[in-house]
């Protein structure tokens, strides 16, 4: 919320770069004409399932919030809760993590909440699939013992040998220049800065004292199961990796998720990539199958953010021209 427009484009510059270089990296040893003709003979009508719990997805984190915001006290129509979403992923599409903040601020323009109680409840939404995603990755490590696999495992080591000098540095520079930033914001407004937090903090207390737990545990299995859906079902795209077993799928998504972290633009495009295609290869597919899965996977999200995305703008711009 307190970086400035330079700092927000030397980041958005430096993480495209990331994904440039990462991408180049995922693709220098693919005969790109077989890769073509792998992706020509997949069943893309697996797309249409896929569709329907991609929109699961964005029904259940919006009941899942909506849990929330009523612990707040805070009333806010679901179709605003829709609009502040999607637009979330998609400026996270182009601008990592801001999107959150977006989110915020629809809610403040829309139906006036403050945008550090907003906060407050998109933090804990985060800070809730984080648990799950730490519940997740000790499962499979524990679980790979018993399955006699340990594709986890090679990930965890192949990623940690890779090289990432350069990109550290750069990372550590924009840190720094971030955290100048927001010292000088501080001081320059102190009370007010003061006041925010105090808020956020106090609402964010009260989220720990939910009372209706239980409810947004189930949405957040529910988000999560549709999350392991959409990957399995992209098994079936190819006759080789049909055969991929349930729990292969749910190695693929903890992978591929631990790559969607990573804050590169355009869904975290090389990261994934690199990540799915690998763990792919492990699993005993060839690199162009792994590469065609990989880039369907993303590619199908990437249009679905961005077409969901767009709808939700047209509508918040047509709401706000109807209200002037």
């Amino acid at each position: 919320m307190f970086k400035s427009k330079t700092t927000i484009f030397i980041q958005y510059v430096l993480f495209l770069l990331v994904g440039y270089f990462l991408v180049r990296h995922c693709f220098k040893n693919i005969n790109l004409n077989e890769l073509i003709e792998k992706l020509k003979s997949g069943n893309y009508y697996i797309a249409f399932p896929v569709l329907l719990i991609s929109l699961l997805v964005y029904f259940f984190r919006i009941q899942r919030w909506n849990i929330l915001l009523n612990s707040l006290e805070i009333p806010v129509k679901k179709s605003n809760q829709f609009i502040a979403l999607s637009l979330c992923y998609l400026v996270n599409f182009a601008v990592p993590r801001f999107g959150e903040i977006i989110r915020a601020i629809v809610l403040k323009r829309r139906d006036k909440v403050a945008i550090n109680e907003s906060l407050a409840t998109i933090v804990f939404e985060r800070t809730a699939d984080l648990f799950c995603l730490g519940i997740l990755t000790v499962v499979a490590l524990f679980s790979e013992t018993y399955q006699h696999s340990d594709v986890v495992i090679q990930f965890a080591k192949k990623a940690s040998k890779i090289n990432f000098s350069t990109t550290i540095l750069l990372l550590f520079f924009l840190c720094i220049l971030v955290a100048i930033g927001i010292l000088i914001k501080l001081l320059k407004k102190k009370n007010i800065v003061s006041l925010w937090i105090s808020g956020f903090i106090s609402s964010f207390k009260k989220l720990l004292k939910i009372k209706h737990i239980s409810r947004f545990s189930f949405y957040t299995i529910l988000i999560w199961f549709c999350y392991y859906l959409m990957t399995y079902l992209w098994f079936f795209t190819f006759t080789d990796s049909s055969s991929l077993s349930f729990y292969k799928a749910f190695q693929v998504m903890l992978i591929g998720t631990f790559a969607r972290t990573i804050p590169v633009q355009a869904g975290s495009a090389g990261v994934y990539h690199n990540a799915v295609s690998y763990t792919l290869n492990l699993m005993g597919l060839s690199l162009i199958t792994g590469n065609a899965l990989a880039i369907i996977i993303h590619g199908f999200q990437t249009l679905f953010t961005i077409t969901i995305g767009t709808i939700a703008y047209i509508l918040f711009v047509f709401r706000r021209q109807k209200q002037l």
